[in-house]
């Protein structure tokens, strides 16, 4: 086990709150993190490193090899690649690079970078990173895009036991954000490493990972949903309406009705009797409300208008679409499941 959290809870006042937790990190698994910006993943990431701050409350234990790390300690063999790179825009690239801790170095090697071999090995991996002829750059003489690939090559040099990234393929175009990400997981595979990753995109996300955790506004949930590989829930458009429910949940006014259709998709995910228990309380209505107090009420059909999937038999838990509309003077979310040969289509509204 590279790394295990035990009752871990991260709070900051009103924005973030995550938690309480049980979670464990495998040896060659890669963990994707999603969810809307501003709810707290970032610095749940943190603090798996053992970052505080003033105003930041987190409970629990960190533990590593069955051993129970201190509260400000950091993992060993532990590397993090924030999105914004902390570079000092002086740095010269290969020279950074090689005094690295990588490939048993000696002091000498890291005060002074010119053993032949660790600059030859840089070289190399720089080439296969597209930074050819970039070598001598400074920081600040790189775009963006390249600064991420720099950074990117302490994992291909260094191969931690524990990666941690932040969003650290955003500012790249898919092919290279794919190719990084496989040698990502070579690279695990070949160090008996494990990685948690914060991504963005759904369909990378269900290609590099073992297992998906969703963060949702804490009034939402204070538990990320996890979805594992093989899981009838690891489906793309199923995905894409999660992560777009806890978006607008996160820009709309909080209600107690949005909790409530959370739970229940929850449910639907993990339990097809629990979608057909809901469906049989609808009664054949098409366009339905939570209310406050979590009874449905029905609505006129015509309220929603949501395109539907086009497959002949569409998995209802799989396929249902998030759905947002203008109603009684505010923004209402939901999702709207598809028809099937035995059912017509059905939109919940909360």
């Amino acid at each position: 086990m590279v790394i295990q959290l035990k009752d871990w809870h991260v709070q900051r006042r009103g924005s973030v709150n995550i938690g309480a937790m049980d979670f464990a990190l495998h040896e060659e698994e890669i963990i994707s993190v999603m969810g809307p910006s501003g709810c707290g993943k970032s610095t749940w990431l943190m603090t798996l490193l053992g970052y505080e701050e003033l105003g930041l409350t987190i409970t629990g234990d960190r533990l590593q090899q069955g051993k129970r790390l201190a509260p400000n300690a950091v993992p060993s063999e532990a590397l993090y690649i924030p999105q914004s790179l902390p570079f000092n825009p002086n740095w010269e690239v290969q020279g950074f690079l090689s005094r690295l801790p990588w490939g048993n170095p000696n002091l000498l090697d890291m005060i002074f970078p010119t053993n032949h071999k660790r600059l030859q090995r840089v070289r190399e991996v720089l080439s296969q990173l597209g930074l050819s002829g970039r070598e001598r750059a400074t920081v600040a003489e790189l775009s963006g895009g390249e600064a991420q690939r720099a950074a990117v090559a302490q994992v291909l040099l260094m191969s931690p036991k524990l990666l941690i990234g932040d969003e650290f393929v955003s500012g790249l175009d898919p092919g290279m954000s794919a190719w990084i990400l496989d040698r990502c997981r070579e690279n695990m595979a070949s160090s008996g490493g494990a990685a948690i990753l914060a991504l963005h995109d759904v369909q990378t996300a269900l290609r590099i990972s073992d297992r998906i955790l969703i963060v949702f506004p804490p009034y939402v949930d204070t538990q990320p949903w996890e979805l594992k590989r093989g899981d009838i829930a690891w489906n793309g458009n199923l995905l894409n309406t999660l992560l777009c429910l806890a978006r607008l949940a996160k820009d709309t006014t909080p209600r107690e009705s949005i909790r409530i259709l959370a739970g229940y998709i929850h449910n639907w995910i993990k339990d097809e009797n629990s979608l057909d228990q809901f469906l049989a309380q609808c009664h054949g209505q098409s366009t339905v409300l939570l209310n406050e107090s979590g009874e449905i009420q029905s609505l006129e059909a015509d309220l929603v208008n949501t395109p539907l999937p086009l497959s002949d038999e569409p998995n209802r838990r799989q396929e249902m679409i998030h759905t947002r509309i203008f109603f009684q003077g505010e923004f209402r979310i939901g999702v709207t499941l598809p028809p099937t040969s035995q059912c017509n289509s059905l939109t919940v509204i909360a």
